[in-house]
C-alpha cells in the first residue's frame, strides 16, 4: 500500500507507517499529509484482514488542525476490535 500511495501521490509528505499489533491483530497504518486544492490534508489510514477481506479505515482533517486531532486519530486506531 505504501508503494501505491507513493506512486499515485508523489507530493505526499509521509509522517509514519508501519504494522502494529492491536488487540491481538496485526494492523498496518499509513500517516501522511496530502495536497488538496487550497489546503493540505492530514490522513491516518489503517487496515487489516477480516475473514480474508480487506478492512480499511481512514481519518482525515485539515493539516492546520492536525495538532488538535492527531492524538484522537491514534486513539481510534488503537481501539480497533474485530469480533
Amino acid at each position: 500500500m505504501i508503494g501505491s500511495f507513493k506512486t499515485s501521490i508523489p507530493s505526499a509528505k509521509w509522517v509514519s507507517s508501519g504494522v502494529k499489533v492491536i488487540n491481538g491483530r496485526k494492523v498496518g497504518y499509513l500517516e501522511l499529509v496530502t495536497p488538496a486544492i487550497d489546503q493540505e490534508i492530514y490522513n491516518l489510514m489503517f487496515f487489516t484482514d477480516v475473514n480474508g477481506k480487506l478492512f480499511l479505515a481512514t481519518f482525515n482533517c485539515l493539516e492546520k488542525e492536525r495538532s488538535t486531532w492527531q492524538h484522537t486519530a491514534h486513539q481510534i486506531l488503537n481501539s480497533l476490535k474485530v469480533n
